[in-house]
């Protein structure tokens, strides 16, 4: 089976009400938003796999792709296309990124806290110290909020009847750290692709950045997905999902991805410590 047939068999669920009923004169729903299954895309650029997978599948509504990368403009120009195809814009609203962030708790320096000073990243501190801290610094960053709508001669074969996108032109590293590692949002799956010439100054990877503020914070999602063969180290403790591999998943985004789930010991795990936290206290 194909990925949309996994999810769909897999993690199923309704549409969500708030996401039925807002329309242009509601306010942004975030607390529901959040507290529903998102899907997260660091370095996402415009590519539409992680929305085609999921909303296709009816498994998640709910999606948050960021990329410094893309300009307000360019993506305001691919929503014109239409983005994706089928489905009309009901609702957008803009707000500025340091508004955004600012709603959520920013404990740590993550360049410092998280090794980038220490000589163990020095790949990325230099990329970030210089060529890609240049680039970083000309984008003029903003958070887009928007919902999707089925058209009318379309059926859920086709897709879920509305979907929601959050797209941040930001750092993908301090947006997660805002919304997963403090718990402010319920993280289901995410895309994770090191490229290493795409404007990263730190990876995705296993061991790397993202999975380090995961490790510490102890946020993980249930499912992963990346490119297949690009050297990418698979995150400890997920395993990938074989019966999901298909051609079909080409037809999905950019290039094909493999699917990959997290291990149920791993699951016990965080929950024995969980338990244990409390009867020490």
């Amino acid at each position: 089976m194909n990925q949309i047939e996994y999810l769909n068999k897999h993690y199923q669920m309704p549409l969500p009400a708030w996401l039925i009923e807002i329309n242009k004169g509601s306010r942004i729903p975030w607390k529901d938003f959040f507290g529903s299954r998102t899907v997260f895309y660091p370095g996402s650029g415009l590519d539409p796999y992680t929305v085609n997978a999921f909303m296709r599948s009816h498994s998640a509504y709910c999606f948050v792709n960021v990329d410094y990368g893309i300009s307000k403009e360019r993506l305001e120009n691919e929503l014109k296309k239409p983005m994706f195809s089928g489905y009309d814009i009901v609702y957008e609203r803009d707000i500025f990124e340091s508004f955004f962030l600012s709603m959520f708790r920013q404990p740590y320096s993550f360049v410092a806290d998280f090794g980038l000073d220490s000589g163990e990243d020095v790949y990325c501190v230099f990329a970030y110290r210089h060529s890609e801290r240049k680039n970083f610094d000309t984008v003029k960053h903003y958070v887009k909020f928007l919902v999707f709508k089925r058209k009318t001669d379309l059926g859920d074969s086709f897709g879920a009847e509305r979907f929601a996108l959050l797209f941040i032109g930001g750092d993908a590293f301090p947006v997660f750290n805002a919304l997963y590692a403090n718990k402010n949002a319920n993280l289901f799956a995410m895309l994770i692709d090191d490229y290493g010439y795409g404007g990263q100054y730190a990876r995705y990877g296993n061991g790397q950045l993202l999975h380090k503020i995961a490790l510490r914070c102890n946020v993980f999602p249930e499912l992963i997905l990346t490119e297949r063969c690009t050297g990418n180290r698979m995150w400890d403790g997920f395993h990938g999902v074989d019966d999901s591999d298909s051609p079909d998943n080409a037809d999905l985004g950019r290039v094909p991805r493999l699917l990959y789930k997290r291990d149920v010991d791993a699951r016990l795990a965080y929950f024995v410590d969980l338990l244990l936290s409390f009867v020490i206290q």
